[in-house]
């Protein structure tokens, strides 16, 4: 599945909360800094050897189908001396070819084709025809500002566990800050809207403190 859409539509968020919910267990693939020769699997003949990404998925996991998350795939490199992405995933995206994996660390074959792959884009860009075609492509709108109040509730608790709060114990925005949130945000990117409440909810801590 490839989520495809402006930067700060929560693309990230949202790939990784399907892995969590379904309890599969994610793994990260940073697409413009991972090579095709790291994500597949270092030869044995080099001493910073390892084996493939995927496989190393199923072992932290211990279960054949993790969410694989490849982030930012259309940045991904284009030199061919260390492997392409895109090419690696060729392999791994179809069914014949995963079931068959040829690990070169541990010099095996590896049945890889229970993993589940999402993947990230602003924009398709130079993503090889090939590599699309093995995708299902859902486009991810922006949000707009009739769906701040939809969007305040998870993002307030998403914010309350990363400062491990106890989400009970976090009052809900009142009508105040909400007017206050929406006069500075009209829609657009939710990282943007993440910023301004992180403000306004700062904003009451710091009253709360001197009251």
């Amino acid at each position: 599945m490839l989520l495809l859409g402006p930067p700060g539509t929560g693309k990230s968020r949202l790939a990784r909360r399907i892995g969590e919910l379904l309890g599969l267990g994610v793994w990260r693939i940073d697409a413009p800094r991972d090579t095709g020769g790291a994500v597949g699997g270092l030869e044995r003949r080099w001493s910073s050897s390892e084996p493939s990404h995927v496989l190393a998925a199923i072992a932290r996991h211990g279960h054949a189908n993790p969410v694989i998350f490849i982030d930012e795939i259309e940045k991904a490199q284009t030199r061919t001396d260390q492997g392409r992405l895109w090419d690696t995933l060729l392999g791994l995206l179809e069914g014949e070819t995963s079931r068959c994996f040829m690990d070169t660390a541990l010099q095996v074959e590896c049945d890889l084709s229970h993993a589940v792959y999402m993947a990230t884009a602003n924009a398709v860009g130079d993503i090889p025809t090939p590599l699309l075609d093995r995708m299902l492509v859902l486009q991810m709108p922006e949000p707009a500002a009739e769906h701040l109040e939809a969007l305040l509730p998870s993002l307030c608790l998403a914010m309350a566990h990363e400062q491990g709060l106890d989400a009970r114990f976090v009052p809900p925005m009142t009508a105040a800050e909400i007017a206050d949130v929406r006069r500075h945000w009209d829609g657009g990117s939710v990282r943007r809207l993440r910023q301004v409440v992180d403000v306004v909810l700062g904003t009451r801590d710091h009253f709360e403190m001197k009251h």
